[in-house]
């Protein structure tokens, strides 16, 4: 079992546009240290609901390309394209 952890930074409340580059407006941060080896697309939306999303249509992150967070394999490549990255952290 390792010890590393990867950071997530959840941006929510926000109006989302891209011209190219993303911006998000008028938005809130949420940071995450999470360990890849417990991270479920159930624990993500658990996650939401503490900071107060209940009904979650569309998650989408970031590693090296905007992707769509929709179920397991989904969350499980996200590990995978941080650890490729070495985004992952002790």
């Amino acid at each position: 079992m390792s010890d590393q952890r990867f950071k997530v930074v959840v941006h929510h409340g926000v109006h989302f546009q891209s011209d190219g580059l993303f911006e998000y407006i008028d938005g809130k941060t949420s940071n995450w240290s999470c360990d890849p080896n417990r991270w479920i697309y159930f624990e993500v939306l658990a996650l939401l609901r503490e900071i107060g999303y209940i009904s979650v249509k569309r998650l989408w992150y970031v590693v090296e390309k905007l992707d769509i967070l929709f179920d397991d394999n989904s969350v499980i490549n996200m590990v995978n394209v941080a650890k490729c990255c070495g985004k992952l952290i002790n």
